[in-house]
């Protein structure tokens, strides 16, 4: 009975020994596999995996280009839609385009506040606080525009 239990006793710790043994073997093996990859990655060319924002850029030229055919805003008084505000000139002419695309008679307005530039994207200049609160709607359900009534006096 003693050589039994001490037989088995063995045999389990046979057993154990050599699966850790494998486990030892297969963590060496995944560490191993993990260090090569890592050698390989440090030398892949990613170059091409920087997205190539030249068209953008051009984009952003090719408006404030236009930018000089921009329609003045309208005069009087009444209630706008603004679309967007931009510190950056450019971006601002590259929203008027978009705009445009989109078939809108954007326009640019400036304000300096803190000293600093902000041009102002809005379109139309509305009589009635309901018909510039339409265009928001259909803005906001066209293109998720962010869009606000804004009362002016120009």
């Amino acid at each position: 009975m003693k050589i039994d239990k001490a037989l088995m006793i063995l045999t389990v710790t046979a057993l154990l020994a050599s699966g850790c043994s494998d486990k030892q073997k297969e963590s060496e093996q995944i560490e191993q596999d993990m260090t090569d990859l890592a050698a390989e990655s440090a030398t892949v060319d990613t170059s091409e995996s920087v997205p190539d924002t030249s068209m953008v850029e051009d984009d952003y030229e090719a408006a404030a280009e236009a930018a000089l055919d921009l329609p003045d805003a309208p005069q009087g008084d009444g209630y706008v839609v603004q679309v967007s505000s931009a510190t950056d000139e450019s971006y601002a002419f590259y929203l008027v385009d978009l705009w445009k695309e989109r078939g809108y008679e954007p326009y640019v307005t400036t304000i300096t506040y803190n000293d600093e530039t902000h041009f102002r994207v809005r379109i139309g200049l509305f009589d009635a606080h309901s018909e510039a609160k339409k265009l928001v709607a259909e803005l906001k359900d066209k293109y998720s525009a962010d869009a606000w009534i804004d009362q002016v006096s120009y």
